[in-house]
């Protein structure tokens, strides 16, 4: 006999169950099955893991190419953000010393030109400062832009009509999104206020905002493919073929991917003017 558990198959010996039922067991254990089988708890647990493993690497190859191009190449500071501002805070006051060092002058010069590489000093160490601010803001929208990428990339389904490079560009201007102090994407309403679960009023997931919004713009979508159809070349009717379209874009100047060509493309996809 066959089980199906929410689309996954399991086939039990009919003599087994048989047995079982015979003997009224309270259970029939399986342990030749091809798959894993969580629950939904774990399979949640299983999703976060995943992501924050995913999020975690590529903000450690962010910090070390920040590193990388002010010359510090210690191995293992890029593991943490602790590491890293230890680093860069190192790197600047070693900066600093450096210049003291140069500014230094025999005892027998004259007090003005003391007092005026004193001065050139102190611009020197503002200077130096201004750049350790500028890194660390770089650091930190860098990281930001990391965790919204990676995390918009990991949810966009499978069955767009647009490469995904430019779907993830039209949900940067179309989703408010922002990042929490640990790391975790949320979407964000036009109040400012972060999305949330209306029964629960837990932070809606990232998933579920950009489910939404697919649910709300269903022509980003592929159509299922099979069933009573027309053809491509949109012969007796309004409609034209995408690669029509794409054509009378680049006539036009405007090339596959662009902003005009998507705002085209979006509105003749609401008009079903266009056939995906």
């Amino acid at each position: 006999m066959k089980i199906n558990i929410n689309g996954k198959v399991v086939e039990v010996d009919n003599a087994t169950i048989t047995e079982a039922l015979e003997k009224k067991q309270e259970e029939i254990i399986i342990t030749d099955v091809p798959y894993v089988i969580r629950t939904t708890d774990e399979d949640k647990q299983f999703q976060e893991n995943l992501k924050k493993e995913t999020m975690k690497s590529g903000t450690e190859i962010g910090r070390k190419e920040i590193l990388k191009g002010l010359g510090i190449e210690k191995d293992g500071i890029h593991k943490s953000d602790e590491s890293t501002i230890t680093a860069l805070q190192e790197w600047s006051s070693g900066l600093v010393a450096s210049k003291l060092e140069e500014a230094k002058i025999e005892p027998n010069k004259k007090v003005d030109e003391l007092n005026k590489d004193l001065e050139t000093l102190k611009g020197t160490i503002k200077t130096v400062q201004q750049e350790k601010e500028q890194v660390l803001n770089e650091y930190t929208t860098f990281k930001k832009s990391n965790i919204i990428n990676t995390t918009l990339s990991s949810v966009i389904p499978d069955n767009i009509v647009l490469p995904k490079s430019d779907m993830m560009v039209l949900l940067g201007n179309k989703l408010k999104v922002d990042v929490d102090e640990s790391g975790n994407l949320f979407g964000v309403g036009n109040d400012g206020q972060p999305l949330k679960n209306p029964t629960t009023l837990e932070p809606l997931p990232i998933k579920d905002v950009v489910a939404s919004f697919f649910n709300e713009n269903p022509h980003y979508l592929k159509k299922a493919e099979g069933g009573a159809g027309g053809s491509d070349s949109g012969a007796g009717g309004t409609a034209t073929s995408y690669d029509r379209f794409v054509k009378e874009m680049n006539d036009k100047g405007h090339g596959e991917g662009s902003e005009a060509f998507n705002s085209e493309l979006t509105k003749r996809m609401a008009d079903k003017t266009v056939e995906i």
